[in-house]
């Protein structure tokens, strides 16, 4: 299965990367992540009050800004592959809506 041709570009230039510099990429895109996405920032700290409630504020921003490094690096490895797999191009819900309804059900 292709991946659609709005984001073959994307897959062709990530997969031209040397791996050191995609994953360095990724990592330095962490901040801007953290940044620019603050429904994600927020699900992961709400989420993270629940499973830690003894961490302070700072640790647990500490383990969110992690998790937005790995998930920075897992997109990275999709994009770096020369085809999708079966079914992740056609996902039912975007990633977006998926924080926002993990931030609603730590909040309930």
């Amino acid at each position: 299965m292709e991946c659609p041709t709005d984001l073959r570009w994307l897959t062709m230039a990530i997969a031209s990367l040397p791996p050191w510099l995609g994953y360095a990429l990724a990592d330095l895109a962490t901040g801007l992540h953290w940044l620019a996405f603050p429904n994600r920032r927020h699900a992961a700290l709400a989420n993270l009050a629940v499973i830690l409630p003894r961490a302070s504020r700072r640790d647990r921003a500490q383990v969110a800004r992690r998790m937005m490094r790995s998930y920075n690096r897992m997109m990275y490895e999709f994009f770096r592959l020369r085809t999708c797999p079966r079914g992740a191009a056609a996902s039912s819900r975007s990633s977006e809506e998926h924080w926002t309804t993990a931030s609603h059900a730590a909040a309930a």
